[in-house]
């Protein structure tokens, strides 16, 4: 049920889809996104190998599908996890091949740990991007080895953007972890030779740390425009009229062929309160003006940079339960006495030192 076969019993590069008729079947009539509609469960695992997926790791060891502890069907993926251990799931050709999640879409998977309390991060990979957090998934009580399901709801923020994977990042502990029939319910694919069609960008970016007073304020519009307002939230009064972009970019985030994005500007806006842009029927988000927009993520980075310090206890009541851990003087290399651990785990590269 979750894992794919070259050689012997080693995962080595292919995963195995479906045997029924679900998405590795449709892609292979159809090459290109479907107009309308849902195509069902993407289901990554099963017993078959496919040209169309490949996997990667990251501090696993003895990567392998076995039938001797399974949850759904007659196999699972099994794997010794180190420190900072991860699983990268994605569609192999990567520059054509992606999938869009649709209403009601859920990331679910059964797994089980020699550990417990143990904090799983996913992710999904958008085309052409780094990953977007989707939700960490934690199974609370002291128990370990005991099957539990994952079952994260998709965002809707993330609905029309074009995917080519997702990965499960371990906890910073070592352990034996086992996965079983992860699937992500309610796609829409496109496969196979030229360029996916570019996601929509349906709403109009403002800044969501908001805008000092006195500094530059621009917005990013997905259409052009003649003129957009600034409206109070508090009694939707105009509080602003713009005129036409100051420029235009073309941008390759979303996918290709790149979109152009319109650029506007509202810096002499300057009486704080809380806003959104209005063009047409497109809308931003709300946010901010006011002296005070920065103080949040200065005491963010501050945390940060007190979390992820190195070689000393990090403790109560300056980080929460999950931050907290003794002293780890004994993992510094030698001579190095002060530096930051990398990725939030007690894991320490040069750049961080």
């Amino acid at each position: 049920t979750l894992a794919g076969l070259n050689k012997g019993n080693e995962v080595e590069g292919d995963l195995v889809v479906s045997k029924t008729n679900t998405w590795i079947e449709t892609l292979n009539v159809l090459p290109h996104e479907p107009k309308g509609g849902v195509i069902g469960d993407l289901v990554f695992f099963d017993e078959d190998t496919t040209p169309w997926t490949s996997i990667g790791w990251y501090s696993i060891n003895d990567l392998k599908r076995t039938n001797r502890i399974a949850k759904v069907g007659s196999y699972s993926l099994g794997a010794r996890w180190g420190w900072h251990g991860g699983l990268q799931i994605s569609m192999r050709d990567r520059d054509t091949s992606v999938f869009w999640f649709q209403e009601n879409s859920h990331v679910r998977f059964w797994t089980r740990s020699s550990t417990s309390n143990n904090t799983l991060g996913i992710a999904v990979t958008p085309l052409g991007g780094t990953y977007y957090w989707l939700d960490n998934a934690y199974k609370a009580g002291t128990e370990a080895n005991e099957w539990y399901l994952v079952d994260i709801p998709v965002p809707e923020k993330f609905l029309k953007m074009p995917f080519t994977g997702l990965s499960i990042s371990g906890p910073g502990v070592e352990h034996t972890r086992y996965i079983d029939d992860l699937r992500i319910t309610n796609v829409r694919l496109h496969a196979g030779p030229g360029d996916p069609p570019v996601a929509s960008i349906d709403y109009v970016a403002a800044s969501q740390i908001g805008y000092a007073p006195k500094m530059k304020k621009q917005f990013t519009s997905p259409i052009d425009f003649s003129s957009f307002k600034i409206v109070r939230i508090r009694d939707n009064t105009v509080a602003y009229k713009g005129g036409p972009p100051i420029r235009s970019v073309r941008s390759d985030v979303l996918g290709t062929p790149a979109p152009v994005v319109y650029i506007g500007d509202f810096t002499d806006l300057t009486k704080p309160g809380r806003y959104k842009i209005v063009i047409d029927q497109k809308e931003s988000l709300p946010f901010n003006i006011s002296d005070q927009v920065f103080d949040g993520p200065l005491v963010a980075v501050q945390k940060m940079l007190y979390y992820q310090r190195a070689f000393t206890a990090i403790e109560q009541p300056y980080a929460e339960r999950y931050w907290t851990h003794p002293s780890d003087a004994n993992k510094a290399p030698e001579g190095v006495v002060k530096g930051w651990n990398d990725a939030g785990d007690l894991s320490v590269y040069m750049p961080t030192v």
